[in-house]
């Protein structure tokens, strides 16, 4: 983490490193894209038109559990074929998806007419019935039994009781039919609501699989910037000789004990191997592998002359305990009077893109130097004494 009390901006590659350490492999033009819809932290101040993110910010919103971007969402299953018991003109020919999009039409219609059918229905009955109420009592003599096909109070309560029948029957259909076009509405809703669920993780997935292969290009892009510094190599003893600050010290014969640059004559100067000086500068702890070289690289820092540079390690022969540098790549050059700490917060998050092992680290930061070259290095100082733009 950061030093609270030293806010160090980050830039663009820094941002995209931050991310790269937290599984979320974003390009510059995708991590841009997320920033102008909102979904990823705003740029705290601009320094000639390069945007700076607050260090925290965007270390707090990579923290979260879940991310509003840039993750591949939980795989959802297509619905399962869509079975309704109501038939509709479009039943035979059309796609589910129709079919549960008419449903959620023309259902709730249909279930409200049927209410009203049943509601008639059920009025119709309670009239018949108090109709039949209002009749005088049925004589039981087996009499008015004989003679009640010719009373015409006996006809009418047979027609009422009949029609009783109907309204009852006739309702029971209609709320039978109103209970399917609810389940199959309900069903229609559910089917749809999974349907769109699926659709929308379908699109989200076809976007993510194109953002890692935008991402997978990217790599392979900085990786190709990263390899033209197989190019640059200088001879670590050449380049030692040419300013004694970038010497610590050295090993005469490959002894234990070592000694100053200045302490040593010319012709022993002359007479020096490789294998026999150790360069100064603060080891920034990061391994590399540059393209198109083998071995091994390790960045360092030289304060007094603010030689940011990358030297190639061997193991000198008979001596295991030491890495000896060979080879050199002058990355750049730093502001004057920088202290330490702030050359390790601007560095951070491409020492967490180097050590995760990422394909691209490297490259991401011959491209973070060549945006610092330009802005004169704003990064490397706090927030708040920062230009504003």
């Amino acid at each position: 983490m950061s030093d609270p009390e030293t806010p160090y901006p980050l830039s663009i590659h820094a941002a995209v490193a931050q991310c790269h350490t937290r599984q979320l492999p974003l390009t510059e033009t995708t991590l841009r894209a997320y920033v102008s819809k909102g979904q990823f932290p705003q740029p705290r101040l601009h320094v000639e038109r390069q945007p700076l993110w607050d260090r925290g910010e965007v270390e707090q919103f990579l923290a979260q559990d879940e991310l509003p971007i840039g993750r591949r969402p939980r795989r959802l299953r297509h619905p399962r074929p869509l079975e309704l018991q109501t038939e509709f003109e479009l039943s035979a020919g059309g796609t589910d998806q129709q079919r549960a999009l008419y449903a959620i039409q023309n259902l709730p219609g249909a279930i409200a007419s049927l209410e009203g059918r049943a509601d008639e229905a059920r009025t119709t009955a309670r009239s018949r019935e108090d109709l039949i109420a209002d009749l005088p009592p049925t004589d039981p003599g087996a009499l008015a039994r004989l003679l009640a096909p010719l009373s015409s109070t006996e006809r009418y309560r047979r027609a009422n009781e009949r029609s009783l029948e109907a309204a009852l029957q006739d309702a029971l259909e209609a709320e039978a039919a109103r209970d399917i076009c609810r389940s199959d509405l309900a069903a229609a809703s559910t089917w749809m609501d999974e349907f769109l669920a699926w659709a929308h993780w379908a699109e989200a997935e076809l976007e993510a699989t194109k953002e890692s292969a935008a991402s997978a290009r990217w790599r392979d892009e900085v990786d190709a910037e990263a390899s033209q510094l197989a190019g640059r190599r200088v001879d670590s003893l050449a380049w030692a000789a040419e300013d004694p600050r970038r010497v610590a010290f050295v090993r005469p014969g490959g002894g234990l004990e070592g000694a100053a640059w200045d302490d040593l004559t010319r012709s022993e100067r002359e007479g020096l191997s490789a294998n026999e000086v150790t360069l100064a500068g603060l080891d920034l702890g990061y391994h590399w592998e540059v393209p198109d070289i083998p071995g091994q690289w390790r960045m360092s820092w030289v304060e007094s002359t603010g030689d940011l540079y990358l030297e190639h390690r061997t193991r000198a022969a008979g001596i295991d305990r030491l890495n000896l540098p060979r080879t050199v790549i002058l990355l750049a050059r730093t502001t004057p009077r920088l202290f330490p700490k702030q050359l390790i917060a601007w560095a951070r998050p491409f020492e967490a893109c180097a050590d995760a092992e990422i394909r691209g680290a490297l490259g991401l930061l011959v491209r973070e130097i060549r945006l610092q070259e330009r802005i004169s290095w704003h990064s490397l100082s706090p927030l708040e004494t920062a230009p504003l733009a």
